[in-house]
């Protein structure tokens, strides 16, 4: 018994023996590769930094990098240009080797993401759009995932600075090896909730892009100036966009929403607010514009594939005030009052617009006095140049005066006159069929009577 503890001890004793320098070697492997580690980590941020400078000409910075078994975790990365613009600002980068079927994959948290353009109309990722492309697409599979994130966008050119701000809450590319696909989803204080999606083969790009409430005031100074002009135009927008290299740009959509404060020539229009249903391409616009209580539809198509601009409209208005849109037109004193109605087809280039329509008056002023119309009297027609505007004077023949919207009415005797005028003979008189003559001319623009 006691001859076998002692081989036992001896054994033991033997063991530690071997046990020990092993044990020893091994953790000064251990610790050795931790430095290492440590060593490499504190080389890393200099080296990305050196190669993203040279390679992509950008000034990349990361407070620290972190290897682990089968990732690498970037600490505080930012990305700027070598001017000191900010392009990527994030909490960490974490990338994924590939493993157990998942492809490489980068996680970003709390990325900021700022899109520039300068007042020279550079923007700030044209050193990235500047690198020179593979001529064909490297098969590589790889997946960004993030999320929390911030999109600033600035446009410094237009006249009036154009921002707006998103905040992503899940964005995603994928690229099974050669095509990739994206996915976006989040809220815009310019565009309401927002949701994007992009397919790609390598080349060519299908973007389909939905906002919820789109605010047509922040996007102003991209229009050009016009005596039009609108308050604020709110409403959703679904669009889908082609791109191909090489290629004009394709874009096809819908929109729908409410247009408020309209006015012409700083002259605010008699209709506050207005509903539109448009469909719009990269060459032409078109649909309705009415309000509620119908005294306003315009329905037609604008199309500027050509040299020139184009306009095919149809407009029906009527109201009770017809010195408003006299007011609204021109600066001398109104000659039409009480209810209106017209029909009008505008066609023709955008600086020689040609109208054909209807119009009716309640009243107009003519030099003898006032001709007043019946409720059921007929209509004018006539053509009209853009400016058109509905009141004409009539040439009298026999002294007799006609309203223009028709043959002036039985009780025209009685019309009331302009103060300091006498009334003229013809006036007093009840006009007889032909005593009138009916062809006259346009106060407003050249419209002609049949």
């Amino acid at each position: 018994m006691r001859q076998r503890a002692r081989s036992l001890l001896w054994r033991a004793g033997q063991l530690l023996l071997i046990a020990l320098p092993v044990a020893l070697l091994g953790l000064a492997g251990a610790m050795y590769l931790w430095q290492v580690k440590l060593a490499v980590e504190e080389s890393l941020p200099p080296a990305l930094r050196d190669y993203a400078r040279r390679q992509a000409q950008l000034d990349v910075q990361v407070e620290r990098v972190s290897l682990g078994w089968n990732r690498i975790l970037l600490t505080y990365p930012e990305v700027r240009t070598l001017s000191g613009e900010r392009l990527l600002r994030a909490r960490y980068l974490e990338v994924r080797l590939p493993a157990d079927g998942a492809p490489l994959t980068i996680e970003l948290d709390r990325p900021e993401v700022w899109l520039q353009r300068d007042r020279q109309g550079v923007w700030n990722i044209d050193p990235l759009l500047r690198q020179p492309r593979p001529p064909e697409p490297t098969p590589f599979t790889f997946r960004v995932r993030a999320q929390g994130g911030t999109l600033y966008f600035d446009d410094l050119l237009p006249d009036a600075p154009v921002r707006a701000t998103l905040w992503a809450q899940e964005f995603t590319l994928s690229q099974p090896r050669i095509g990739q696909a994206i996915t976006l989803r989040g809220v815009s204080d310019a565009l309401g909730a927002v949701q994007a999606r992009a397919l790609s083969d390598g080349k060519r790009w299908l973007i389909e892009i939905d906002a919820a409430q789109v605010q047509g005031a922040r996007f102003k100074p991209y229009l050009p100036r016009t005596e039009f002009d609108l308050a604020q135009a709110t409403g959703q927008v679904s669009a889908q966009i082609v791109y191909a290299p090489d290629q004009p740009l394709q874009v096809q959509g819908v929109a729908q929403g409410v247009a408020q404060g309209a006015t012409y020539r700083r002259k605010p229009l008699p209709w506050r607010e207005a509903a539109f249903a448009l469909a719009f391409t990269e060459s032409h616009i078109g649909g309705v514009v009415n309000t509620r209580d119908g005294s306003l539809r315009v329905q037609g198509v604008v199309d500027w594939s050509g040299r020139a601009v184009q306009v095919d409209a149809q407009v029906q208005v009527a109201g009770d005030d017809a010195a408003a849109l006299w007011r609204l037109l021109r600066d001398d004193p109104p000659r039409v009052q009480g209810r209106y109605h017209a029909q009008l087809r505008i066609q023709g280039a955008l600086d020689n617009l040609q109208a054909q329509g209807t119009v009716a008056l309640a009243q107009v002023r003519t030099p003898p006095g006032r001709l007043a119309q019946p409720p059921r009297s007929r209509r004018l027609r006539g053509r009209a140049t853009a400016a058109a505007r509905a009141v004409c004077r009539v040439r009298r023949a026999h002294g007799a005066g006609q309203a223009v919207a028709g043959h002036a009415p039985r009780h025209a005797r009685t019309a009331p006159v302009r103060a300091g005028e006498s009334p003229a003979p013809a006036a007093r008189a009840r006009p007889t069929r032909g005593a009138t003559q009916r062809r006259g001319r346009c106060v407003a623009a050249g419209l002609r009577t049949p």
